[in-house]
């Protein structure tokens, strides 16, 4: 009864009770397990611990351990129930274990495979707080009085490097910052400090999202290397969640729609698990569906300059464009989209900082114009027939624009 370990020890600031039962017989000798002959060492039996509670100034949230059986035996440990709550979390795991005993005396690598389901893991009791989340405003916006010496913090958690498990992974909901994924189904293995994700899968802000790759927690900060599919992602809530996506894409704001993705994508993580945005080395496509660009201030620009309203807010539907992520930049290939009539080839750039770099090769056709700009150019039209200049007729007009500045 671990209540009554505080008659014999002191267990200031700490709440802990539930039971203790163990039923394992041992047949060995202390040489053999002082000279590492593993292999010579028998256990059976049973472990088991019910209702455990603990509660600590130390620990972020009450941690509940309903139930740990484990049987032993000389050739493995069975794993037969473990039922733990981490706050409003809960985790559940089964399997086998192997390699236990050199394991527990010898820090020799321990292997297994674990079924690990859960109903509702909150990321946000767990892990330390971004230093992104504290810069936050009262409105969600990131605050502008964020030190500029701010640097991302080292990794905080690491995989030990003497785990090698392979999982099945079964989990129903997870919350992180304000993002709640569901429906996460796959496998991952765990070995030497490194988290393999094989075809994992969840759903998320009305999209569905696969990947495969690894995570490295060996380094300072963790390293991941991941290929990502993501469908019909909706745009809009992707910017609203994801303070990557605020950073890496922040036309996202101004664009309502869905978008569909593949990305092969590489970054060191801080200690919350978000990117180090000036390591990211990534590249993909992207696709586009139902798109509309609105109140964007460059669009604005082009619409008081050809007369045309309607550029302010633009709804190209379907665009597919190629990017690259490298040194801080997202490297936009030319891509084409339509306006009416008109046809917009667009290619560039844009910074972590926010700062444009953008060229647009447009084909506007006269029916796009503003009735401005058509009676400047019949005007001009006619100065030339005046002066004896033939000037060739043609339905669209080329128009040629270089964004630069940052993003409001």
């Amino acid at each position: 009864d671990f209540a009554s370990l505080k008659d014999v020890m002191p267990l200031e600031d700490v709440k802990l009770d539930g039971r203790l039962e163990a039923d394992l017989t041992w047949d060995t000798r202390m040489s053999y397990i002082e000279e590492e002959r593993f292999d010579q060492v028998d256990l059976e039996g049973r472990l088991l611990m019910e209702q455990v509670v603990l509660e600590s100034e130390d620990l972020p949230v009450p941690v509940l351990l309903s139930k740990l059986h484990m049987d032993f035996n000389p050739r493995l440990v069975n794993l037969v129930a473990l039922d733990l709550n981490l706050g409003s979390s809960d985790m559940h795991m089964d399997g086998e274990l192997t390699n236990f005993i050199p394991y527990v005396f010898d820090g020799q690598t321990v292997a297994g495979t674990l079924n690990v389901s859960s109903t509702l893991l909150n990321a946000n009791e767990l892990l330390p707080e971004s230093p992104a989340a504290d810069s936050m405003g009262e409105e969600g916006e990131l605050s502008t009085d964020m030190p500029a010496d701010t640097l991302p913090q080292p990794a905080q958690i690491k995989i030990p490097e003497n785990v090698d498990f392979a999982m099945t992974l079964q989990m129903d909901r997870v919350i992180y910052e304000d993002v709640d994924v569901e429906n996460i189904r796959g496998k991952m293995k765990v070995s030497q400090g490194i988290a393999y994700l094989e075809d994992l899968t969840l759903s998320l802000i009305e999209g569905e999202v696969s990947t495969s790759g690894k995570v490295d927690t060996r380094g300072e900060f963790a390293d991941t290397d991941i290929s990502i599919e993501a469908k019909g992602i909706d745009i809009q809530e992707a910017y609203k969640s994801f303070v990557a996506v605020e950073k890496l894409a922040p036309m996202a704001k101004y664009c309502r729609g869905t978008a569909n993705a593949t990305v092969s994508y590489k970054s060191l993580l801080d200690a919350s698990f978000s990117p180090v945005y000036e390591s990211i080395n990534a590249r993909g496509k992207m696709f586009t569906k139902g798109l509309k660009i609105h109140d964007l201030s460059s669009f604005g620009l082009l619409s008081e300059a050809l007369k045309n309203d309607k550029l302010k807010d633009i709804a190209p539907d379907e665009v597919e464009a190629s990017f690259t992520v490298k040194d801080g930049r997202v490297i936009f290939q030319p891509f084409d989209m339509a306006f009416e009539s008109s046809k917009i080839k667009m290619s560039g750039s844009h910074g972590i900082d926010m700062t444009l770099d953008y060229v647009l090769d447009m084909d506007i056709a006269k029916s796009d114009l503003g009735q401005g700009a058509k009676d400047l150019m019949n005007g001009m039209a006619l100065l030339a027939a005046g002066a004896g200049i033939k000037v060739p007729q043609s339905d669209y007009v080329n128009v040629k624009a270089h964004i630069t500045g940052t993003f409001d």
